[in-house]
């Protein structure tokens, strides 16, 4: 007979090792945590692993089901400097490629890990910078959701510069001051093509950019750490344009810090 424990909710967090995709993603686990019956687990590496330390030790302390799993992080492998596993720690910008394609080798543990963990993971909650999460849910067969800190406004403008193709339509960069109106928003909004989000990033596409583009398509829901009060329309209006299902589960730094056990305050882990 199938134990109590294996038939728990179990969710897997797998935040980008970057500051300000990290803290949210943590702060969700508390949230998940905290309600009865469901375990959490977040995948990090070894110097991200130390660097949150503060959090692990007072999840220790709690009863909360927060488990955490470090994952090699194969730097050198990449030539990359010892240790650089944030991408706040890279000595240059030119080393990002080599710090995705790093990333990418965190697939075959964290599958493995998975396919033998109890209780088996229900779903993935993975950062959108990690489109390979994708392959790891679909060998699971589990559900892959996407987790975006920012809100529904915003999300909902990138698609829509995608979507419509803002940037190659609104003209070139001598047009970069004038503004235009923005197509698929539930309210009027003139934005310059300088303002719209992405702007560098989208103009010089590359192939990351598409995994992430091809990933988010195939999963299966997007998480944001916003709250419907907030932006009604904005969440309804991404909903229908993704056609997925889109949970808005924030302020989560609020709720992650309304216990004695979970440190407080700053924007960086230590």
């Amino acid at each position: 007979m199938e134990s109590k424990e294996a038939r728990q909710p179990h969710f897997v967090l797998v935040p980008f090792m970057a500051p300000g995709h990290m803290i949210p993603m943590v702060d969700m686990a508390h949230l998940l945590a905290d309600r009865p019956g469901i375990v959490v687990t977040i995948v990090t590496t070894p110097v991200n692993a130390l660097r949150i330390s503060s959090i692990t030790d007072a999840v220790a302390r709690s009863s909360l089901p927060i488990r955490f799993v470090t994952l090699p992080f194969p730097a050198a492998e990449f030539g990359l400097p010892d240790g650089c596993e944030n991408l706040d720690i890279l000595p240059s910008r030119e080393l990002a490629p080599s710090f995705l394609d790093a990333t990418r080798t965190l697939r075959a543990p964290l599958e493995h890990h998975l396919r033998t963990t109890v209780p088996p993971p229900s779903c993935i909650i993975s950062d959108s910078g990690h489109p390979w999460t994708i392959g790891v849910a679909r060998d699971l067969h589990i559900p892959r959701v996407i987790f975006h800190g920012f809100g529904c406004m915003a999300l909902l403008c990138l698609h829509v510069v995608r979507e419509y193709k803002l940037l190659e339509k609104t003209g070139n960069k001598d047009d970069d001051d004038k503004a235009f109106e923005i197509p698929g928003f539930p309210d009027q909004i003139q934005m310059t093509r300088a303002q719209l989000p992405g702007y560098k990033s989208i103009v010089n596409e590359s192939k990351y950019r598409e995994e992430i583009i091809l990933a988010d398509a195939a999963s299966d829901g997007v998480v944001v750490n916003s709250f419907d009060d907030l932006e009604p329309s904005y969440r309804e209006y991404y909903e229908k344009a993704i056609r997925k299902r889109v949970w808005t589960i924030g302020p989560m730094l609020l709720s992650s810090r309304t216990t004695s056990t979970w440190p407080s305050g700053g924007t960086s882990p230590p």
